[in-house]
C-alpha cells in the first residue's frame, strides 16, 4: 500500500475517533443547550448566561451533520469497497436491530417515564410522541439515521454514477423538510430530520468517493476560518433584523455544512497525531459511545432540574456534562455485561473486551 492509500486507510480508522469525540460534543450541547432554547418548558432559566447559549447554539450546527457527514463517509467504504451491504432486506435488517431496536427499548424503558416526570403534557402524548419518533429527545437521531440508510441505499449506485446531481437532490430534500416544518406538517419517524441529514450523509459519501483528492490536504484552519466567518455574518444579519426567508435558510444551511466539514477534517488531523488506538480510556469511552448517547439527556434533566439557579451556569454546565458522561457510562458498562441488555443498546455482550484481549483496538460497528 501506497503512502496515499496508508494515509486513506488511517482515515478510515480515525472515524471511530471521529464519531466518538462527536458523541462528546454531543453531551456537551445537552449540557449547555438549557442556557440557550430554555430546553425544559417546565423549568425556567433562572441564572441567564449569554456564552453558554451563543455556544449552544453554534454546537448546535455541528455535531450532528458531522456524524451524518461521517456516517456517509464510512457507507462508501463498506459498500464500495470493503463490498458489504451488497443486498437491501439484510442491510436494512441489520441497521434496525442496531438503531430501531435501541430506540424503542431505551424510550419505553428509560425516556419516557423521565420526560412525563419533567413534563406537564399528557402521558398518552408523550407515548405517541415517542411511538412515531416526533419529539423524541435526544433519540429522534436513531430514527432519522435508518431513514436515511433506507433511502440512500436503492439509490447508491446512482449516487456513485451521478454524485454531484445526487448531492443537488439531497439539498432539495433537506429545504423540502425546511417547508414542511414550517407549515407544521408532522414529521412522522423523523423523516423531515431526515431530509435534513441526507445531503450531508451524501457529503460524507462523496468525500470518500474522491479520497485521492486535496480535500485532506487543505489546512484545518481554513475550516474553522469559513465556520467562523459565517456565523459571524449571520449574527450580523440577525442583530440588523435581516429578514429574508429565502437567504436566510440558505445562510443557515452554509453555517451547517461548513460546520461539518470543519468538525470532519479538524477531528481526522488530531486523530493523525493522537495515539488514540492505545488509550485504554478512549478504548473504554468508544466501546461505551451508544449508551451514553442513548442514556445521557435524561440524566442532565435532573441536574438543570435540581441545580437551577443554586449555582454560576459555567458550574452548572459542567455538573451537568460530567455528570451525564459518568452516569451514562456506568449504565452502559453494566448493561454491557448482559446479552439482553446489550442487544436491546444494539450491541453485543462483551465483543469490545474480547477484540480488546485479542490486542485488537476498539471496532464496533459504526452506523
Amino acid at each position: 500500500m501506497g503512502k496515499e492509500g496508508a494515509e486513506q486507510d488511517l482515515s478510515l480508522k480515525n472515524c471511530t475517533f471521529v464519531k466518538t469525540i462527536l458523541m462528546i460534543i454531543i453531551v456537551f450541547y445537552h449540557s449547555v443547550v438549557f442556557w440557550g432554547e430554555g430546553w425544559l418548558a417546565s423549568v425556567p432559566v433562572l441564572r441567564p448566561s449569554q456564552v453558554l447559549g451563543k455556544l449552544s447554539v453554534w454546537l448546535n450546527s455541528i455535531h450532528i451533520y458531522a456524524f451524518a457527514l461521517t456516517s456517509g463517509y464510512l457507507y462508501y467504504a463498506k459498500k464500495y469497497e470493503r463490498n458489504q451491504y451488497k443486498e437491501f432486506l439484510p442491510f436494512i435488517k441489520k441497521k434496525a436491530q442496531r438503531l430501531l431496536i435501541p430506540y424503542y427499548a431505551v424510550s419505553f424503558l428509560w425516556a419516557i417515564p423521565i420526560e412525563q416526570f419533567f413534563s406537564t403534557v399528557n402521558p398518552k402524548e408523550t407515548v405517541l410522541r415517542f411511538l412515531f419518533s416526533f419529539g423524541s429527545a435526544q433519540l429522534w437521531f436513531l430514527w432519522a439515521l435508518f431513514d436515511v440508510f433506507f433511502i440512500t441505499w436503492p439509490l447508491s449506485d446512482f449516487f456513485k454514477q451521478n454524485t454531484v446531481i445526487g448531492i443537488v437532490i439531497a439539498f432539495f430534500f433537506y429545504f423540502i423538510a425546511a417547508i414542511a416544518e414550517r407549515n407544521w406538517i408532522p414529521g412522522l419517524f423523523s423523516i423531515w430530520f431526515a431530509f435534513r441529514l441526507f445531503p450531508f450523509f451524501l457529503l460524507g459519501f462523496a468525500f470518500r468517493k474522491y479520497k485521492n483528492n486535496d480535500l485532506f490536504k487543505i489546512p484545518v484552519r481554513f475550516w474553522v476560518l469559513i465556520d467562523l466567518s459565517l456565523c459571524g455574518i449571520n449574527r450580523i444579519l440577525s442583530k440588523v433584523g435581516f429578514a429574508n426567508d429565502m437567504i436566510n435558510n440558505g445562510l443557515l444551511l452554509l453555517i451547517c455544512v461548513a460546520g461539518a466539514c470543519m468538525a470532519f477534517f479538524v477531528l481526522q488531523a488530531i486523530g493523525q497525531r493522537v495515539l488514540w488506538q492505545k488509550w485504554d480510556m478512549f478504548y473504554n469511552l468508544s466501546k461505551r459511545a451508544m449508551g451514553i448517547y442513548l442514556f445521557h439527556q435524561q440524566m442532565i434533566y435532573f441536574t438543570v432540574y435540581y441545580l437551577n439557579g443554586t449555582i454560576h451556569p459555567y458550574l452548572h454546565a459542567t455538573i451537568n456534562f460530567v455528570s451525564a458522561i459518568l452516569i451514562s457510562y456506568a449504565i452502559t458498562g453494566f448493561f454491557l455485561r448482559f446479552r439482553v441488555p446489550s442487544y436491546l443498546l444494539g450491541e453485543k455482550a462483551h465483543y469490545a473486551t474480547l477484540n480488546k484481549e485479542n490486542g485488537n483496538p476498539p471496532q464496533r460497528e459504526t452506523n
